[in-house]
């Protein structure tokens, strides 16, 4: 498409009844990682969106409408909203949309002087259907939408990389990676990855990820990145599953006072490299019921959690499903686990870091004398499902940056209260406090020579 095709329209008008509310902001984000080069537009209905009913002349709350659009434009996708029929029978939407595109006129600007970065990238490995254009992306994948909110909640500003286009530019830039059930992966990812380890960079791979089956028999096509090897068919429809925390490590962090938690629904019998080690291991299998059978059995423990050097590189793999299980229960555990993993594979090398209440989507952009935060305000009990029909607005949220600018002084401006908070020096780069976010606070940092 790129000879034909200046720029994307993507007809994402809303979310669908269990879709979270960042579903707005992933279609930036995706895009992006298939086509940096093409600017794409979110085309946003006015009205309530339903792959099974159609209400196309509805309108949804003004908290959800203006969520949808800012959450797409801050992850990139600018807005672009629809109304069927020219008849105006409830006229609630007309606010939140001029609101919401009101918000974008104002960090715009400042938006088209930087461009997207991130120290975490999501392999987008939803594969295609030549039978149907739109493919697999129009359902649902739990994987890659558990591994998702667990970013989110983890506050861990990301991209996407588009697992067919993946090669070192790609990657440059990026520290830690993270696969979510990705299998059959094309070779030349394969080895983009393992180069990728190699240098310096880590990963973070769950179940099936660089599986392929080759005369009866799977292997991870990673293996060596993975330290572990297939001993076996995956076992799926596992039911009264635990993992067991065998040493002390930094991802058991904030589990005091539990030895084992839930497992998976798929597990995969692997065996060790030399030099790998598994934190986590499966408690053997035993009955769910009867009540009197509901007991661990001896045994030994297989690995669960892998954690092997390679390289320069580090990388942790999960031998169960560990995003599916997440997304299907959002149990904290998992969500403690994936953060976990993901902040010992930065160790301390992240560049932003924002610390507060509430659930948030973080985008981070930067140019040569600029660098651009914005905190989108997703803090709802309809952030999940639902439509939002409020927002709860957010107290202090501390920002700190550690950025690679030597001999210079930082100037920030808070593009939509106007304010300009004290910027306070430290160690290891800068730190500045936001006292308030409604549904969107967008801080420009101008980096001064000292």
């Amino acid at each position: 498409v790129g000879p034909y095709y200046p720029a994307f329209f993507v007809d994402k008008q809303g979310r669908h009844p269990n879709e979270a509310i960042w579903a707005a902001g992933r279609v930036g984000r995706r895009s992006r990682g298939s086509f940096p080069d093409r600017p794409v537009s979110l085309i946003t209905s006015v009205g309530v969106e339903h792959h099974l009913h159609r209400w196309k002349d509805s309108v949804n709350s003004a908290n959800e409408l203006k969520a949808w659009i800012v959450e797409g434009f801050v992850s990139g996708a600018t807005p672009w909203f629809t109304k069927f029929s020219a008849s105006i029978h409830d006229d609630r939407w007309i606010e939140p949309v001029a609101e919401a595109f009101g918000l974008h006129a104002t960090v715009e600007p400042a938006f088209a002087e930087t461009r997207p970065t991130a120290d975490v990238a999501v392999l987008d490995s939803v594969a295609v259907d030549d039978r149907s254009p739109s493919g697999a992306y129009s359902t649902e994948n739990a994987a890659e939408d558990g591994f998702y909110h667990a970013l989110i909640e983890a506050r861990v500003p990301f991209e996407y990389i588009d697992a067919d286009y993946v090669d070192a530019d790609a990657l440059g830039g990026f520290l830690v990676v993270v696969i979510p059930n990705a299998a059959n992966l094309p070779p030349h990812t394969v080895e983009a990855i393992r180069e990728f380890v190699r240098g310096g960079g880590s990963v973070l791979a769950d179940q099936r990820t660089s599986l392929a089956w080759e005369g009866g028999t799977g292997a991870f096509a990673l293996g060596d990145v993975f330290g572990a090897d297939l001993q076996g068919d995956p076992v799926t429809g596992v039911r009264n599953n635990y993992i067991e925390f065998q040493e002390e490590h930094p991802i058991r962090a904030g589990f005091n006072g539990a030895s084992r938690i839930i497992g998976g629904t798929e597990t995969l019998p692997i065996t060790l490299r030399p030099g790998a080690t598994a934190p986590i291991g499966f408690v053997p299998p035993h009955p769910d019921l009867p009540m009197e059978e509901v007991y661990p059995r001896p045994g030994v423990r297989q690995p669960a959690v892998v954690t092997n050097d390679y390289g320069a590189g580090r990388a942790v793999y999960c031998a169960f499903n560990l995003g599916e299980v997440l997304w299907e229960h959002l149990l904290t555990d998992h969500r403690q686990l994936v953060r976990n993993i993901v902040m010992w594979l930065l160790a301390g090398r992240s560049r932003w870091s924002v610390h507060g209440e509430g659930l948030v989507d973080l985008a981070c952009r930067e140019a040569a004398s600029t660098s651009v935060i914005s905190i989108v305000n997703l803090h709802s009990p309809f952030a999940l499902r639902g439509e939002l029909d409020a927002v709860a607005p957010l107290g202090p949220q501390v920002v700190e940056m550690q950025p690679n600018r030597p001999g210079h002084t930082a100037e920030v401006t808070l593009l939509i209260s106007g304010e300009r908070p004290t910027v306070e020096q430290t160690d290891d780069g800068i730190r500045f406090m936001i006292p308030r976010v409604d549904l969107l606070e967008t801080a420009r940092i101008e980096w001064v020579p000292a």
